[in-house]
């Protein structure tokens, strides 16, 4: 009998020492759901944010795109206007020709010619200085777009990748400014950073393009766009990963393979 009272005892006690434990488990449960939760909330708007970035950053891209052909047309014996719908590029002579008409029309007096002529010239410069200043302003936006761009990433908890055999120390993280050099294209650097969906590339000076980077070991390469060009940077590393030499492959825009080499 007194076996059967110990018993009973220690499995009362048991329940009531498993009580405690159990609810405490619940709880933790309940703390991780409403973490994850949070997280997944703060990853849907990181995305939305993001995005709204990018097409920002595609518009001013291709805004700057349009002033730059405008500007291309800046040369001597021509003159440059722009109207709510486009650029528009005349010779000295067209001008001339249309005032001559103008004139014989009766628009306006003989002794007004070289006023409508400076006035018409006047015009041209202000199109021009407007279209330059205003392609500043852009550029600047820009390059406020993409700091913004870098900044809205979510903190990535990364576990350091072990290098590949026979590669020496450099070559176990790609982050870093790479300057490269490519044949009949130019020299630009790129920045390589871990975002929340993996490694980003930022280029700094000729498109000033982004994209998706993929590292390797042996290799880098970059996916990038910028306005209405895309392509492919790809370069094979040397044993310290600090330098290397591959190709740029246009996919949009330009077409052509070009030689171009890398280091950091």
């Amino acid at each position: 009998m007194r076996r059967s009272w110990i018993v009973l005892f220690a499995a009362v006690a048991a329940i009531f020492l498993a009580g405690p434990v159990s609810a405490q488990t619940s709880e933790e449960i309940r703390a991780e759901t409403r973490r994850l939760q949070a997280e997944i909330l703060a990853a849907k708007r990181l995305a939305e944010a993001r995005g709204a970035l990018e097409a920002e950053m595609e518009s001013l891209r291709e805004t700057i795109a349009y002033l730059d052909g405008c500007l291309a047309r800046v040369r001597p014996g021509h003159l440059v206007f722009v109207s709510p719908i486009g650029c528009a590029e005349y010779t000295h002579e067209h001008v001339s020709r249309m005032l001559l008409n103008g004139l014989l029309a009766g628009n306006f007096p003989a002794d007004r010619l070289e006023a409508e002529l400076t006035q018409v010239l006047g015009t041209s410069r202000e199109s021009i200085n407007a279209m330059r200043n205003q392609r500043a302003e852009l550029v600047t936006m820009l390059e406020n777009a993409r700091r913004r761009w870098l900044d809205a990433r979510a903190p990535a908890v990364t576990t350091p990748a072990d290098p590949p055999r026979g590669a020496g120390a450099g070559c176990s993280d790609p982050t870093g400014t790479w300057s490269q050099s490519t044949d009949g294209v130019g020299n630009s650097n790129w920045t390589v950073r871990r975002g929340a969906r993996g490694l980003e590339a930022v280029e700094s000076g000729l498109g000033n393009a982004t994209g998706p980077a993929q590292f390797s070991g042996t290799g880098l390469k970059i996916d990038f766009v910028t306005g209405g060009v895309a392509g492919t940077y790809e370069w094979r590393l040397d044993a310290d990963c600090r330098q290397g030499r591959g190709q740029l492959v246009f996919t949009r825009g330009r077409s052509g393979t070009h030689s171009s080499a890398v280091r950091r």
